[in-house]
C-alpha cells in the first residue's frame, strides 16, 4: 500500500502538467486569440524544460570531498569542501547537494552540510562547511546525495554518489605535571600527577624513619600499622620502561567517562614520550593489543592509532595468561580503567600474588565500586580517582 501512494504521490505532479496542457489547448481552440495561445505555448515551453531534466543524466556529473586535514586531535574542527563538476549545462533545473555525514559526526557541532544551487551556468560549483568538536575516532565519509529537479517542482531525481573520504581524530592530552593529586604525605598536601606517578614507580622498599628524611617519604600506612614512622625507599627510575595496561571493559560507565580514561591513557603516553621512556603497552579486552618496550615515535604512532580506534567492550576480558604476565613479574603496571568490580579487584590480587604491583587510575564517579576502592587502599594498593568534575577541572586548567 505504501508503495502503491508513493507511485501515485510520483505521479501526480506529471499528470497534473499533462492536464494543464490539454486544458490549455482545448481552451485555444474554442477561445481562439493571442491570449490563449499564448498560454499555450508557454506551458507547452514550459513542459519541454521540465522534462528535460528526466533526460538529465547523473553521469556526467562527478563530486569531489576536500577535508582541511585529514588527521586532527579530539574537539578540533576542519572544514568540508564539496566540489560537484557538472560537464553537462542546465540552466534551467535545480541542482541540491547534501553530503552524508558519518553516524557518529550526525549530532556533532557543524553548520548545514548540504547546498542549493540554480540557474547557473558553472561547469563547478562548490560549497563548504565546518565541523566544529570533533569526537575521537576514524570518521568515514561515504556518500553525496545529488538532487536534481525543474525549476517549478514537476519533476526531481535522486542520486547517490560514493566519495570515500576518512578523517582520523586521535584523543586529547594534557600534561601530567599541570595535572594535580593528593601526595601520599598524610598533610593533605599535593603534587603533580606527574611526580606522584614516577615517586610510586621507583619505591623500592620501606625501612624506619631517620631524622632528616623528607616528611613527604613518610609511608603513613606502614607508619600507622607498625606504630613507628616508616619511610619510603626509591630507587633511580630514570631510562626504566613504564608498563601500561588499558581496560576496554566499560560496564555500566558512560561513554564520557571511557572517553576520558582514553585522555588520561594518551596523556600518560605522552609523559613517557617526552620523557624519553620506554612505554610497554597493553589494550585489554576481548583481543588483547600488546605493544613491546620502545622509545621510537613509530611505536608512540602505532598506540596514538590504536587509542584513536578503541572502543569499550560490554564484555569483561581479564588476562591471566603466564605467557602475557610473565615479562611483567617483580615489576608496577599502570592499569587505566573505568570499572572497579569484584572481577578487577580479584585480578588486581592474581597480579599481586605474581608479585607484581599495581597502581591503578581508576576514571569514575560510580558510587557502588567505592567498597573495592577502599580495599584496594587498605592493602598499599595505590589508586588514583579521576571524577568527572576533578578530570574537566584539571583539563580545562592545562589547556
Amino acid at each position: 500500500m505504501k508503495l502503491f501512494f508513493s507511485v501515485m504521490k510520483k505521479a501526480m505532479k506529471p499528470l497534473f502538467l499533462l492536464l494543464l496542457n490539454i486544458t490549455l489547448f482545448v481552451y485555444a481552440m474554442f477561445q481562439g486569440g493571442f491570449v490563449s495561445w499564448f498560454l499555450f505555448y508557454s506551458i507547452v515551453v514550459i513542459s519541454l524544460l521540465s522534462i528535460s531534466v528526466v533526460l538529465f543524466t547523473f553521469q556526467r556529473i562527478e563530486v569531489q570531498r576536500t577535508l582541511s586535514a585529514n588527521t586532527l586531535r579530539a574537539n578540533d574542527e576542519v572544514e568540508v569542501v564539496i566540489d560537484v563538476k557538472n560537464k553537462l549545462i542546465h540552466p534551467f533545473c535545480f541542482l541540491r547537494v547534501k553530503d552524508v555525514l558519518p553516524r557518529e559526526l550526525e549530532m556533532s557541532d557543524h553548520m548545514n552540510n548540504s547546498a542549493l544551487f540554480f540557474l547557473s551556468l558553472k561547469k563547478t560549483l562548490s560549497y563548504h562547511y565546518t565541523i566544529r568538536h570533533l569526537p575521537r575516532g576514524e570518521h568515514r565519509f561515504r556518500e553525496v546525495e545529488v538532487f536534481i529537479g525543474d525549476m517549478f517542482g514537476f519533476f526531481e531525481r535522486k542520486k547517490t554518489i560514493i566519495v570515500d573520504t576518512t578523517v582520523l581524530v586521535f584523543p586529547s592530552y594534557q600534561s601530567l605535571k599541570s595535572w594535580n593529586v593528593h601526595s601520599s604525605g598524610g598533610f593533605g598536601e599535593s603534587m603533580s600527577f606527574a611526580h606522584s606517578l614516577e615517586e610510586e614507580l621507583s619505591i623500592a622498599g620501606v625501612r624506619h624513619y631517620i631524622p632528616g628524611d623528607r616528611l613527604t617519604s613518610i609511608d603513613w600506612k606502614h607508619s600507622a600499622r607498625s606504630e613507628k614512622l616508616m619511610t619510603k625507599e626509591f630507587e633511580a627510575s630514570q631510562g626504566e620502561a613504564f608498563h601500561l595496561f588499558f581496560n576496554r571493559f566499560i560496564g555500566k560507565n558512560s561513554k564520557e567517562a571511557f572517553e576520558r580514561a582514553v585522555e588520561l591513557t594518551a596523556s600518560i603516553a605522552e609523559h613517557c614520550y617526552e620523557s624519553h621512556n620506554a612505554l610497554s603497552f597493553v589494550s585489554i579486552g576481548k583481543e588483547s593489543e600488546v605493544l613491546f618496550p620502545d622509545t621510537t615515535l613509530e611505536h608512540y604512532q602505532s598506540l596514538y592509532y590504536h587509542l584513536a580506534k578503541v572502543k569499550g567492550e560490554k564484555d569483561q576480558f581479564l588476562p591471566t595468561e603466564g605467557s602475557l604476565l610473565e615479562a611483567y613479574r617483580n615489576g608496577t603496571i599502570i592499569v587505566v580503567t573505568v570499572s572497579l568490580n569484584l572481577q578487577d579487584y580479584e585480578w588486581f590480587q592474581y597480579l599481586r600474588a605474581m608479585n607484581i604491583q599495581v597502581i591503578v587510575c581508576w576514571v569514575s564517579s560510580q558510587t557502588e565500586e567505592q567498597s573495592y576502592l577502599q580495599l584496594l587502599r587498605m592493602q598499599s594498593v595505590k589508586v588514583y580517582q579521576f571524577t568527572d568534575e576533578k578530570f574537566n577541572m584539571e583539563l580545562m586548567k592545562s589547556r
